[in-house]
């Protein structure tokens, strides 16, 4: 796929060219179709990257305590981040070790906040709606794909031909299979050039 791709409508855009459907000038437009796939993208989007821990799109961050706890069987509460898509991991104090401890036990609540009984500071590393411009191809045809399976019912696909969409192109399950293995190789090649360079300046890990 171009890497020309920059835009979330770009995207939209590729999936209604395989529904060979036409194209959309906006989200914003007054059509069905531009209200339809707007509403299809972001819950596609989000599904397609809370699905797998994919490094282009997490960030790290301490989080917020909120003055009371938003449920009895928890000592605290944390405001999580307003671009928070899925958790990859909670590190809080547990005994003497502050912020060191990754947590087994919470819970998340509306989607918004994190209940623990761990003390302050608590880090959190998570997915968030990464930009299309950071996206690398592999998850760019995915997530295309994706949208294209979601919109094929929506504007009448029969049975049939969601068969043929979906096998075409190895469908979502193909593509995110392919995108994970691209995703595991790039990962491969960083973690093996920061290795390299490390040896190379005669420092250990």
């Amino acid at each position: 796929m171009p890497r020309q791709i920059q835009t979330a409508v770009q995207v939209a855009n590729l999936a209604l060219r395989t529904l060979q459907m036409p194209e959309i000038e906006s989200f914003n437009e007054e059509s069905t179709t531009a209200q339809t796939v707007r509403e299809a993208y972001d819950l596609v989007l989000r599904r397609c990257l809370g699905g797998y821990p994919w490094s282009f799109s997490q960030k790290q961050t301490e989080l917020e305590r909120l003055p009371m706890a938003e449920l009895p069987q928890w000592k605290f509460s944390y405001k999580l981040p307003p671009d928070f898509v899925e958790l990859v991991w909670l590190r809080g104090g547990v005994g003497d070790m502050p912020g060191w401890c990754e947590l087994l036990h919470f819970e998340i609540v509306a989607g918004n906040v994190v209940c623990a009984n761990a003390m302050p500071p608590l880090f959190c590393r998570y997915q968030y709606e990464a930009p299309v411009a950071l996206m690398p191809h592999y998850f760019l045809d995915y997530l295309v794909q994706a949208l294209a399976e979601e919109l094929a019912p929506i504007f009448g696909y029969n049975v049939d031909g969601q068969k043929i969409l979906k096998e075409r192109a190895m469908g979502k399950e193909g593509k995110l299979a392919a995108a994970i293995l691209a995703e595991e190789r790039h990962r491969s090649v960083r973690r093996e050039g920061r290795w390299a360079s490390r040896l190379a300046m005669g420092r250990n890990w």
